[in-house]
């Protein structure tokens, strides 16, 4: 088979199918343990609720942090010329309604009922929220990724009419290099990415703890509240390395793919 007759496979499709076998694991099998586990009085009271909440937490994360990563590379793809517009937005917004769906399907057979008047409306705010989340990295990736290739043509412009090749650095996007090379339209993408999801899980805890739990009352319940928002945190760092590391990975693809 010829070069001209092999189907080209996008280099970020790899990720998004890991983000939904991850979806499938968090939903089809962690999920459905923890709540079996968290009514079961042998293991109510241990630790394994706890490790379990948190494994799916980590998973749920990196799966947006894998899709995040895919959304941020489409932009800048589609403004280089390689990559067409319509299955970029559709693959991310699939995921999304894959994963809620499934948490509402399982939970309802788990449970052997679903409350319309809630359960609907809450995931479709979930989706919405991620949804959300995908269009603002999407706008960051794209306006970052337009000024990049705009820099790029005027060098090349300047270079051609002074017979000249100039190089600046600067605008080199790959390798990455540095966790936190926010010259990189990518990585100032992904790295806003991170900061949106972890903030928006600070402020849920915080309702939750304010307006739910209410709000600590002894040295145990503070530094429970702080461990937390610590792990909250942490999640953040982990998703925003998730995505750092994909986006690391899709450019290396598409690299050897030229």
């Amino acid at each position: 088979m010829s070069d001209k007759t092999k189907t080209k496979i996008s280099p970020h499709l790899p990720i998004y199918i890991i983000s939904l076998l991850l979806v499938i694991l968090t939903s089809c099998v962690l999920s459905p343990i923890y709540m079996q586990v968290g009514n079961d009085v042998v293991f109510m009271y241990t630790a394994v609720p706890i490790i379990l909440n948190y494994a799916i937490l980590l998973f749920e994360t990196m799966y947006l942090a894998l899709v995040l990563s895919g959304v941020a590379y489409s932009a800048y793809a589609i403004n280089k010329g390689t990559e067409k517009k319509i299955p970029c937005i559709v693959y991310p917004l699939a995921l999304v309604f894959v994963k809620h769906t499934l948490n509402l399907l399982i939970s309802s057979i788990i449970d052997s009922y679903i409350d319309v008047t809630f359960d609907l409306p809450v995931t479709l705010m979930l989706m919405c929220a991620d949804a959300l989340i995908i269009a603002m990295v999407w706008i960051i990736a794209d306006r970052k990724s337009r000024k990049h290739f705009a820099r790029v043509k005027k060098i090349l412009k300047a270079s051609k009419y002074l017979n000249t090749v100039e190089f600046d650095d600067s605008l080199d996007i790959y390798p990455f290099r540095g966790f936190f090379n926010l010259r990189n339209p990518i990585i100032i993408a992904i790295f806003s990415g991170a900061i949106i999801v972890t903030v928006s899980m600070i402020i849920q805890r915080l309702y939750a703890d304010l307006f739910v739990l209410g709000a600590p009352s002894t040295f145990f319940e503070i530094a429970e509240m702080f461990i937390s928002y610590l792990f909250d945190i942490l999640l953040g760092v982990a998703g925003y390395a998730t995505s750092y590391f994909a986006a690391s990975y899709i450019f290396l693809r598409e690299d050897k793919n030229q």
